[in-house]
Parts: C-alpha cells; structure tokens; sequence
C-alpha cells in the first residue's frame, strides 16, 4: 500500500508538467520505479475511473482538465476555424473547438471533457500560418487571421457578414498574397471575392 501511494504522487507530479502523455510513457514511468505492468494498468483504469485522469484519444492521456491540452494529442495540429475567430474576437458566435491537424485521423466530432471539439484534417503543404499562444497552463498553436480566413474557404466555414467585415479591417495584405500562392483557383477566386465585398465595407 504504501508503494502504491509513492508511485501515484510521483506519477502525478512528474506527468501533472505535460499538457498529454501516452500509455507507453506512463508505462516506461512506472515500470523504472518497480511498479508492474498489472498495477500500472490497474493504477490507469482506477485513476480514469475517479476522474482523476482524462483520456483525450486513443493512447493519450492528461492530468490536466484544461482545453489547451487537446489538440496535443493530434499533432502536428493548431487551433482554427472559430476557435481562431473567438480568440481574435472576430466572431461573437460560441464554435464547437476546431483542431486542424495533418495527422491520419478521423475527421469530425469528438466530445472531450463533456464539450464537442471538431477535428479538420489539412494537407501538409497547408500547414502553415499559426503561431505559437501562452496559455493559463501551457502554450499552444492559433491560425493567424489570414490563415484563419483561407481555412474558412477551404472548408467550407459559414459565418455572418460581419466576420468577414472584421477580417478584413485586420488582414495583412502583403502576408496573404504569399499564403494564397500555396492554393488553388478555387480559393484564390473565393478570397478575392471576398475581399472585394467586405474589405471597404
């Protein structure tokens, strides 16, 4: 009993400094400390069952209940779509939080931590355009605005005029025209439709 409680509070402030780690991870942790590989998965599924530990996804776990850790678990990967709108307060509308990722997943929604998250796969040569965000707990990825917009028309995003209105009062016109020469006719002839309508409005 007593190995048990030592194993379980130095797996939790080891593990508490990731924002995700993986079954392997935990395993190799324990396994150095003597624990065996029946305690570390009873320890697991005990500590899943509390709620002490949150499974993101196949594999992927946290000790962190925090939306900033997510899409961790599909890296490459950054927060778009209207999770970047909400962040640059360009869109008054609550999204469901949209991970765009390059990694073979399965695309659409999960429910995470009892919230729908949306998850949008990219080619790799569109994964580019986002920078890096201090969080509460740990950094993150966010689409800049002219990515953010980009994705919109590649995906299909629907939103209200004065998204677009607002978009277009903060976009880098020198920094978009670098960033559509990586797409095709069908987005460039979007995006400059758009800009046409929205940018002196």
């Amino acid at each position: 009993m007593v190995h048990s409680v030592k194993y379980k509070k130095e797996f939790f402030e080891h593990f508490k400094k990731f924002p995700l780690f993986t079954f392997n991870d935990a395993s190799l942790f324990l396994s150095e400390r003597g624990a065996s590989k029946d305690y570390m998965r009873k320890m697991i599924s005990l500590m899943l069952t509390r709620g002490e530990l949150y499974r993101i996804t196949k594999g992927y776990y946290t000790l962190n209940k925090s939306m900033e850790v997510v899409g961790y678990a599909f890296k490459p990967f950054y927060y778009g779509l209207g999770s970047a709108l909400n962040h640059y307060n360009l869109s008054k509308q609550q999204a469901n939080q949209t991970i765009v990722t390059t990694k073979t997943v399965r695309a659409g929604v999960r429910t995470v931590f009892g919230i729908n998250i949306s998850i949008k796969r990219i080619p790799k040569n569109l994964y580019f355009g986002y920078r890096d965000v201090v969080g509460e707990q740990f950094h993150f990825y966010v689409s800049d605005i002219e990515k953010t917009l980009l994705d919109m028309i590649y995906f299909d995003y629907v939103v209200e005029d004065y998204v677009y209105k607002n978009i277009f009062r903060r976009v880098n016109s020198n920094k978009m025209k670098v960033y559509l020469k990586k797409y095709n006719d069908r987005v460039k002839t979007r995006c400059n439709t758009l800009k046409k309508a929205y940018s002196s409005t």
